[in-house]
């Protein structure tokens, strides 16, 4: 297990390559959004969290679609926007994505508060187009550090608030669902706040909260969980 500094250290560069390099260049790194269809596999539909955009998924995506499944990403927007917001945005995005791959359901691998932007959605939309949902690192509880966040989906994920308490638990969804979550993750204080009632769990020691885009470790139990 590694010390609790190589664990910071580790997100400080993920961090930098994410917000620096990637991000801002998303257009350039990530290209079109052409997904090939293969009517043997659901596509798989990346949603990423707080102040990111598709760019987190840059290798997630890669790894995936080596792998042979049909992976699209979305843009959240704005980026200090409400998360009832973007559940609505998922919903479009999805539409589109059976549009276009011939499918009847998506699968929904998504990172912190894309998680809650999935639930928004189910929530109002239920489950009808969502095969399994995949949260990693999610803030279902909320985060004592949102506090010091700006917008309003910062309001949203304060630790145990009134619209995080309104949102359905794992048996009520009617999907399957998936928490990834780190004890070590700096961001979700505290982290077993990424723990959901009804849903299934997978703890991956000694991972920051951004270093989630970049683990071997992730990609190995998303590959399992979406051919199962």
């Amino acid at each position: 297990m590694l010390s609790r500094s190589s664990v910071r250290l580790k997100d400080w560069l993920a961090f930098l390559i994410r917000f620096i390099a990637i991000q801002p260049f998303e257009w350039l790194w990530m290209g079109d959004e052409a997904v090939d269809h293969d009517p043997a596999l659901r596509p798989v539909l990346l949603v990423h969290g707080y102040l990111c955009n598709r760019g987190f998924w840059w290798w997630m995506r890669r790894r995936l679609r080596a792998a042979g499944f049909p992976v699209a990403t979305v843009n959240l927007e704005p980026p200090l926007g409400g998360i009832d917001g973007f559940g609505e945005q998922l919903h479009t995005r999805i539409e589109s994505l059976l549009l276009q791959t011939g499918g009847d359901r998506v699968d929904l691998v998504c990172h912190s508060m894309g998680g809650l932007a999935a639930l928004a959605y189910l929530r109002r939309h239920g489950p009808g187009r969502v095969g399994k949902l995949v949260t990693l690192a999610c803030p279902f509880h909320g985060s004592w550090l949102a506090r010091l966040g700006p917008g309003g989906s910062a309001r949203e994920m304060e630790h145990r608030n009134a619209w995080l308490n309104g949102l359905p638990d794992a048996d009520s969804l009617g999907v399957t669902v998936l928490s990834v979550w780190s004890p070590a993750d700096n961001i979700v204080v505290p982290p077993d706040s990424s723990r959901l009632a009804g849903a299934r769990e997978r703890l991956v020691p000694s991972l920051g909260h951004l270093a989630f885009a970049f683990s071997p470790v992730i990609p190995q139990i998303l590959l399992g969980e979406l051919a199962a």
